[in-house]
């Protein structure tokens, strides 16, 4: 789940694929998510994954890239090999969350 501070200042929380590289969180989305919005206006992110007992809370800055970033073309591959498909279901940003806090269990 990814959670982004929305106008009213409110959490934004939805479920997301999440692939990490270069010690930065990257969430594959298209344009015009709400995600997208508070991100690029707010400039922080949340995210937390789990699996049975364990978990892991990443939380930092964020930023919008798009196929103009030299490293999108292979992130968007990375996310394709790591979900196993041809097809980008319309996603063509991605968030990136430089971690700055990160708690865990596991």
């Amino acid at each position: 789940m990814v959670a982004t501070i929305g106008e009213d200042g409110l959490p934004h929380v939805v479920p997301v694929e999440v692939l990490v590289a270069d010690d930065k969180v990257y969430v594959w989305t298209r344009a015009r998510s709400r995600k997208v919005a508070n991100v690029a206006r707010a400039g922080v992110a949340a995210l937390t994954a789990y699996k049975g007992n364990d978990f892991v809370l990443v939380r930092g800055r964020a930023r919008v890239l798009d196929a103009t970033d030299p490293s999108y073309e292979q992130l968007a591959r990375g996310f394709l090999r790591k979900y196993d498909r041809d097809e980008t279901f319309g996603n063509d940003r991605l968030i990136e969350i430089l971690p700055e806090k990160i708690s865990f269990r596991g």
